[in-house]
């Protein structure tokens, strides 16, 4: 993921259950909860932070190429053509330590 402005953009392939739901010419999008975390695993310090907003396909080919430069993919998939963007409406989080 990454942030554009205040938004969470979150890359998609087209089969992905969430770009399935959301489809490209929905105006309001729907309602969803995206959780970002890390924990050290030997020090069990960490954080964890949690969006709930409405959330949009980005249908816009400029802004498609623009995140996928920028975004990093834990795996490689073929098909990472799709995107979303969260607008944040609650922002929930807490910090792990010892």
């Amino acid at each position: 993921h990454l942030m554009d402005g205040d938004d969470v953009i979150v890359q998609l392939h087209d089969g992905a259950t969430l770009a399935s739901i959301v489809a490209p010419t929905d105006a309001t999008g729907v309602v969803v909860a995206y959780e970002a975390d890390v924990i050290d695993p030997e020090t069990h310090i960490g954080w964890s932070v949690v969006v709930t907003g409405y959330a949009r396909r980005v249908t816009d080919d400029g802004e498609l190429a623009r995140y996928a430069a920028r975004m990093r993919p834990w795996v490689q998939h073929p098909a990472m053509n799709a995107a979303l963007r969260i607008r944040p409406d609650l922002v929930t989080g807490l910090q792990l330590t010892t």
